[in-house]
């Protein structure tokens, strides 16, 4: 009996060898994308930084010379309170009323001259 041997024949490689390739110029490619934006962040400014270069203005309203700030009275109904007090650019906003629950108006006051510009009444 006579056993004949044969070659076996090597598998092909040709797809995994595209495949390999493909992978490897991806993989690149996004460390490259990594390494740029990082390169990026690191030049830019943090917001922070920003937000403290901006200059504040050192005076945004020129102050009346003429008028002098003194005593102001303001006239608040009977029975009423002042319940808050805020300012709101140059002006005083005063809120009264019998309580924090029951407002009945604002007072706005210039904060520079003291003058009383008007009155808001609410409604009930």
């Amino acid at each position: 009996m006579v056993v004949v041997m044969t070659e076996e024949q090597a598998p092909n490689t040709t797809f995994l060898k595209w495949v390999v390739i493909i992978l490897g110029i991806l993989i690149l490619g996004v460390a490259g994308l990594i390494i740029v934006t990082i390169y990026k962040r690191a030049l830019t400014p943090s917001v922070e930084d920003t937000v403290n270069e901006i200059p504040v203005p050192e005076v945004l309203e020129k102050p009346v010379l003429d008028t002098k700030f003194g005593d102001v009275l303001l006239d608040v109904p009977d029975g009423m309170k002042i319940v808050n007090v805020s300012g709101a650019g140059n002006r005083i906003l005063v809120t009264y009323g019998i309580s924090a629950s029951e407002l009945h108006g604002v007072l706005v006051v210039h904060a520079i001259s003291g003058e009383i510009l008007g009155q808001i009444r609410l409604k009930k």
